[in-house]
């Protein structure tokens, strides 16, 4: 669902800067305009949107008509979005399911889940995530926001199978609906009905049970983003059964260890009781992900050799763990830093951050017409072009970090002399556009954009992201329009 949030609070951000009051609605020709730079933007979202199937932006309808806005949709077996007719607001009386996500917008001063409902375009239930936005003294403008099917969700409990034959299902907030997929899952009804008005708390401190016929049913559940409860039921006997192979399994492990232990005692007492020692120490490092240990050995009986082993094996895993690290962390087409290697770099700035504040600049990068290169010359060829562009976008960038945290995007994160040169560094970027790029058929083009945090600032690394993302997007427009 994170990619769903991502995408609205990007719309939100153009659509409240677009359309900020009352009077933007009341001019026909820029209302248009506006509505069209926030479908592009929209537009350029979407695929990213895993479970996705419409997004929207809607107007007041009392001050721009009940059909103002604009309603892009697809099926779960199309891949593009088109646009279709808007819902008329006015053809539906006030508590109607149809226009609840429209009624919780308007009545709402931030973002929010709307709990599934019937779909105003198709049979599936749909939920939505939306945020509202409203001019500075407290009019409700307009609400932007994308669906998912609520079918899809569902569907990923069908691999949430506690234990081997536990359920798990989907309740409303207020605990008055179920939604399972699991037929027969008795128990989790059972459960509902039973602790309903607990249901109304985030999580239980406990994990609870009832009896259901002469048999315990254990439950748990945990808040979801959207308030809904995932709910977790196994029937005291596969609990029972779990525990009794485990305490087995303990058991026998228990006793083979005690044996090898009293045969090493018997047989190896005094001669080789200090080298075992420091081998066991050693194979505890091993297992704790620690290969930098270093081993002496002396000597040419078994317990020597089993050193020189342990050590031989030691650099080994070392090496290996190097070598994995590096690859982990490295984009395989590119060699720049790979997106999982981004995500922690973020983390560890923001923990810089909280010590001393200084200050940074995102640099968003998206390498245009990669798609036509792509369908027409082939994936080799926009391999090179992708090869082309991170070659430019390092050099320019030379002493900061350079991720590709996407298809076609990269993420530069400037600090130090380079934060204090980013605007000689972007100039050079976007000098560097429209050099040959050695792919057939066209000039690298890259749309960029940067936003930037000031030593003094407090705004979070989300929101410095957002604002270069957006930044991005717009230069990307500009340049498809013929205007750079």
């Amino acid at each position: 669902m994170k990619d769903i949030v991502f995408a609205v609070n990007v719309l939100y951000s153009g659509a409240a800067r677009m359309l900020p009051d009352v009077e933007s609605l009341s001019d026909p020709e820029g209302l248009e305009t506006a509505l069209t730079d926030i479908a592009s933007t929209a537009a350029e979202f979407a695929d990213r949107v895993t479970d996705g199937i419409s997004y929207y932006c809607r107007l007041n309808a009392e001050l721009a008509g009940p059909r103002a806005g604009f309603l892009y949709s697809r099926s779960t077996t199309d891949t593009s979005y088109r646009q279709i007719d808007t819902t008329d607001l006015s053809l539906y009386e006030s508590g109607d399911s149809h226009i609840r996500w429209y009624e919780l917008a308007a009545d709402s001063d931030g973002p929010l889940w709307v709990e599934p409902y019937d779909s105003p375009i198709g049979n599936d239930l749909i939920i939505s995530y939306e945020i509202p936005w409203r001019s500075a003294d407290g009019t409700f403008i307009g609400v932007v926001g994308f669906d998912m099917s609520f079918s899809s969700l569902l569907r990923t409990l069908e691999n949430v199978v506690p234990y081997e034959s536990g359920f798990a299902g989907l309740v409303s907030a207020d605990g008055t609906q179920l939604y399972i997929t699991a037929d027969g899952a008795v128990s989790v009804t059972a459960v509902v009905d039973s602790v309903r008005e607990q249901l109304a708390e985030p999580a239980p401190e406990t994990v609870g049970y009832v009896v259901i016929g002469n048999e315990p049913i254990y439950h748990t559940w945990e808040t979801l983003s959207n308030g809904m409860r995932l709910l977790i039921t196994v029937p005291g006997s596969s609990v029972d059964a779990r525990c009794s192979r485990l305490i087995l399994l303990i058991l026998s492990a228990g006793l083979i260890l005690l044996a090898v232990f009293l045969f090493v005692i018997v047989i190896f007492t005094g001669r080789i009781t200090g080298p075992l020692r420091r081998l066991n120490e050693a194979a505890r490092h091993l297992a704790d992900g620690d290969a930098s240990l270093q081993l002496t050995a002396h000597g040419q009986d078994e317990v020597a050799e089993l050193t020189r082993s342990l050590s031989r094996m030691s650099e080994r895993i070392n090496i290996a763990l190097k070598e994995a690290n590096t690859r982990a962390n490295r984009d395989g087409l590119t060699g720049v830093k790979n997106k999982a290697f981004y995500l922690e770099y973020v983390e560890q700035l923001q923990q810089r951050l909280k010590e001393q504040s200084f200050g940074y600049a995102v640099v968003m990068m998206d390498i245009n017409y990669l798609k036509r290169v792509n369908d027409t010359y082939g994936h080799d060829a926009g391999d090179e072009l992708i090869l082309a562009a991170s070659r430019l976008i390092c050099v320019t960038f030379a002493h900061s970090p350079v991720f590709r945290i996407g298809g076609d995007e990269f993420c530069a994160i400037l600090e130090n002399n380079d934060y204090e040169a980013r605007d000689e560094l972007m100039r050079q970027l976007r000098m560097g556009t429209g050099a040959s790029s050695g792919v057939p058929g066209g000039m690298l083009s890259i749309a960029s954009g940067i936003s930037v945090h000031p030593a003094e600032s407090t705004r979070e690394y989300d929101e410095i992201f957002r604002e270069a993302d957006w930044s991005m997007y717009e230069n990307k427009r500009r340049m498809k329009a013929g205007r750079m």
